[in-house]
């Protein structure tokens, strides 16, 4: 098996774990029932600030892991050195990294920082839980999202090229664009309000479930 398609199955499935782990670790299943209410989110860090560090944990983890995929694809379908659009792509992938690395990071460090301020006055502590929700799902989160998406499509149009991606597997890179997508859609009034669900489905699973059918597609490759 060639070793670049055995470490990018690999390390693909390992990333939609993390990632889909770090959604659990702060989602209504573990009581973690409105990220965008402060005072909500600040009882439950009083309760169990664990789960929130350990959600930061596993998106660290996560863009640890997608280094490795961006790059050792890189190697295999995007080896062309003239090939701006290969370039581009794992460009936008190593973007994507750092945008999930920082997001991690600040939930990692943010519980007994928020929870110190809160504890010198409520009011600060609403204000910085706000800020670091903005910073860090609307801006760091959002932000890697959207350079993921980048990445899969320049990703399967090369792979189609390259002949290292079959073409129903290349269209399968529209799944990451989705979110982005059905936000625009959205915005132009198009997509009604009561898909929500939906859009938010296919940010926590939608992205995951396309990463591990790429990853058990290489790792079914022979040399």
């Amino acid at each position: 098996m060639n070793r670049s398609a055995q470490l990018a199955g690999m390390t693909l499935n390992f990333f939609a774990f993390f990632y889909l782990a770090s959604f659990v670790l702060a989602s209504p299943l573990v009581g973690f029932e409105d990220g965008d209410n402060p005072l909500v989110s600040l009882a439950f860090l009083r309760q169990d600030a664990n789960l929130y560090f350990l959600s930061g944990l596993a998106a660290v983890l996560a863009a640890i892991l997608l280094v490795v995929s961006v790059l050792a694809l890189n190697d295999m379908i995007l080896q062309s050195p003239g090939s701006l659009l290969g370039r581009t792509a794992s460009t936008f992938g190593l973007f994507t990294s750092a945008f999930i690395f920082g997001h991690g990071i600040l939930k990692m460090n943010a519980p007994g920082t928020l929870l110190y301020m809160e504890s010198l006055d409520p009011e600060w502590g609403q204000a910085a839980y706000l800020a670091v929700q903005m910073a860090g799902t609307q801006g760091l989160a959002a932000a890697g999202i959207f350079g993921l998406s980048i990445w899969a499509i320049g990703l399967s149009v090369a792979g189609v090229r390259q002949g290292a991606l079959p073409l129903g597997m290349a269209i399968l890179g529209i799944v990451p664009t989705l979110p982005w997508l059905m936000g625009l859609l959205g915005r132009a009034g198009i997509l009604p309000d009561s898909l929500w669900l939906l859009y938010i489905v296919s940010i926590i699973l939608g992205i995951p479930i396309w990463s591990m059918v790429l990853g058990v597609f290489f790792l079914r490759q022979k040399s």
